[in-house]
């Protein structure tokens, strides 16, 4: 009981007193369902484009399939068997704007109409202020590009009712990525309707995301949560309220757009970095495929808007090396094939750390443009053991001890003592060797106050990672994940050898023996478990390391 009560305060401690008292405010004061009425269109959207790159998740508007989970849905949208985050995606509509849903028109149509009819108004998850977010901004962006007969006066007294009780519940009890949204859907409802109610939705978007941009956009560019999912979603956030202001032609949003170009710009350098030589995202904290739009995907939308981006792309084949300093994170690349992406930074943020996970001091490594090591990704947010592992230090590539998580991860979204990186140095002064070296506290307080180093030294063709937990007579395990792809092909001692699913080979060479093959699973999308194996060696005061070797 005592060790749950300190686990419950060092979590609550971190909250904002905004967020406290939000949330017993809600808890105690319930929205009221306004009169049913439309509220009057502005009009001054006459048409929207956008980038289409989600495949359509319905063909009849029956049966659906989100999560790589497909169900049918008859009257009722929120069977209680079915995972909460499932239903959310039924009730966001991102089909509306999936790839060339158009074609889709009167399925769509008729889903909205049975929408409206079997779900009243703060009944079941669709009406959670984050399901109306995104749901009325796919429904805005579907009514400006269909025939103005699509939007019907039923579906017009829904958005209406959708956007008062969306006003009466901003989600300041959660803040971070939902706030952004919630803004997002003001601005769009803001724009969309006219009139008292239009300004009003408007200005208290605005507002929101006036504040919320400069402390959300860290000085490096990456979204302040640390996932490279979610900030490839609040990325897409700000490259439709740019196309929205430019279509728009509303002077509010006009005069912010050079702000939010700069912000989009510095997040899209931020991603490149952060994703590895396939072109898919690196796997820190909350992050999956098949959730948020693809850096190819931002980069065109970018191009559509006429948005330029420096690039980083190098072709030196000796180390290179990157420094995230407010995200936390530094990266090697050997030209454009070879990257490695390691977490030095803090848990974040601290009143609001629900996407992270115990990954301090992990990386990821990508070689001959394939993955290598692994963190082992996300298939669910459901509370419970598998959540739990999938968030835990041992499902990273980093060094746990004594059984226990670097960070308290806990529930689905809940983090109690946080690890602290100190002592973080990269010294890049010798020609063609880059060293990176790097400690957290996030084991002091188990009894042998125990700190873990980790160094990273990196030359032409090889990464030699040195492990060292500093403290009394302490031991840990270093995990090593490998992807699925990669065979494991021969052992001699220490040495082991990997090959790619393309024949490349890779040489491990551990500082002793005492490695042991297990086996584990990855998951690169939610609702997907896919076995592979990972390597568990020991780790002491004395240190231990493993050094990777690939040839050109």
């Amino acid at each position: 009981m005592i060790a749950g009560a300190l686990l419950l305060f060092h979590t609550v401690r971190k909250l904002r007193l905004k967020q406290i008292i939000f949330r017993v405010y809600y808890l105690l004061v319930k929205p009221t369902i306004p009169v049913a009425c439309a509220n009057r269109l502005r009009c001054k959207i006459s048409t929207w484009h956008e980038p289409q790159f989600r495949r359509p998740a319905t063909e009849d508007g029956f049966t659906f399939e989100f999560l790589n989970r497909s169900h049918s849905i008859d009257s009722d949208w929120n069977i209680p068997n079915l995972a909460k985050l499932w239903l959310y995606n039924l009730h966001y509509h991102d089909d509306l704007c999936s790839i060339n849903s158009s074609s889709r028109r009167e399925v769509y149509s008729s889903m909205l109409d049975r929408w409206v009819l079997e779900n009243p108004p703060l009944e079941g998850n669709g009406w959670e202020p984050y399901c109306i977010s995104l749901r009325v901004v796919n429904w805005i962006k579907w009514f400006a590009r269909e025939p103005r007969d699509s939007f019907t006066p039923r579906l017009q007294i829904s958005l209406s009712l959708q956007a008062d009780i969306l006003i009466q519940r901003i989600e300041y009890h959660i803040l971070g990525n939902h706030l952004l949204a919630n803004a997002k859907a003001l601005v769009f409802l803001g724009v969309f309707f006219g009139g008292a109610a239009g300004e009003y939705f408007l200005s208290r978007g605005l507002k929101i995301i006036d504040e919320e941009l400069g402390e959300q956009f860290l000085p490096d560019g990456g979204h302040f949560e640390l996932s490279p999912m979610y900030h490839a979603i609040v990325i897409w956030d700000l490259a439709d309220l740019i196309n929205l202001s430019r279509l728009s032609g509303i002077e509010s949003l006009l005069e912010r757009v050079v702000g939010w170009e700069s912000k989009l710009a510095a997040g899209i350098e931020w991603l490149e970095k952060m994703v590895h030589p396939d072109g898919g995202i690196s796997f820190f904290n909350d992050a999956a495929m098949g959730v948020a739009p693809s850096l190819k995907n931002l980069n065109e939308y970018l191009n559509m808007l006429e948005i330029s981006v420096n690039s980083t792309a190098q072709g030196s084949m000796h180390p290179t090396a990157y420094w995230l300093k407010s995200s936390g994170f530094i990266i090697f690349e050997w030209g454009d094939a070879q990257k490695c992406i390691v977490d030095v930074g803090h848990i974040g943020p601290d009143y609001q750390p629900g996407h992270a996970h115990a990954d301090t001091l992990s990386f990821e490594l990508s070689l001959f443009a394939k993955r290598i090591f692994v963190n082992s990704g996300v298939s669910e947010y459901a509370s419970g053991i598998e959540r739990r592992r999938q968030r835990s230090t041992s499902a990273h590539n980093t060094v746990v001890v004594d059984g226990q998580d670097s960070s308290q991860v806990w529930s689905a979204f809940r983090v109690a003592k946080r690890a602290k990186p100190i002592r973080v140095a990269l010294d890049e002064s010798r020609a063609g060797r880059i060293l990176l070296t790097a400690a957290h506290d996030g084991y002091v307080r188990l009894t042998e106050n125990v700190v873990h180093e980790r160094i990273f030294d990196a030359i032409d063709g090889a990464i030699l990672i040195t492990d060292r937990l500093i403290g009394d007579s302490c031991s840990g395990e270093a995990h090593w994940h490998l992807h699925p792809d990669i065979q494991v092909c021969q052992r001699d001692g220490a040495k082991l050898i990997l090959q790619t699913a393309s024949g490349e080979r890779i040489y491990l060479t551990f500082s002793d023996e005492k490695f042991v093959l297990k086996s584990t699973t990855w998951h690169p999308s939610f609702g997907i478990t896919i076995p592979t194996y990972k390597l568990v060696s020991e780790v002491n005061v004395k240190g231990s390391w493993l050094k990777i070797e690939w040839k050109f």
